[in-house]
């Protein structure tokens, strides 16, 4: 059960009820509770625990998610495959987007030079045709 584990791993790394329970915002009774499997833990309190402990939070729910396994009889792992296709493709998904965020801001980049080139040249052929209208009525 995690109870059992998150026990383990705690008194494994000599950290007192009162210090993990402090850490992880929970009253010493509470965390009591949740190592004797008298209580649930939350996915939440169940990370802040894996951090604290500085172990992979599966190592702690181990035992349950066995259990899970048995019991739907290997729809936990399918689920887990789709999760990760879910995460890859996500991840894809996020690169794709800086991409995109970065050849657009590129192409603005792009378009702004253009436009002050053509700016620029506006300019010079205004002051070609003013020297060339100041040489036309002087002589």
């Amino acid at each position: 059960m995690i109870g059992d584990q998150i026990k383990k791993y705690r008194e494994s790394k000599g950290i007192s009820q009162n210090c993990l329970a402090e850490t992880i915002g929970v009253s010493r009774p509470t965390l009591s509770k949740i190592e004797t499997n008298k209580r649930a833990i939350d996915i939440e309190t169940l990370m802040l625990v894996a951090n604290t402990l500085k172990v992979d939070w599966r190592i702690l729910a181990a035992g349950e998610l066995v259990q899970a396994e048995v019991f739907f009889g290997g729809s936990i792992n399918k689920l887990n495959q789709a999760t990760e296709r879910i995460i890859q493709e996500t991840s894809i998904l996020e690169k794709s987007q800086k991409e995109y965020e970065k050849s657009h801001s590129d192409k603005k980049m792009r378009r702004l030079k253009e436009g002050l080139i053509a700016v620029f040249s506006i300019l010079v052929l205004l002051e070609i045709m003013v020297l060339i209208g100041y040489h036309i009525y002087y002589r």
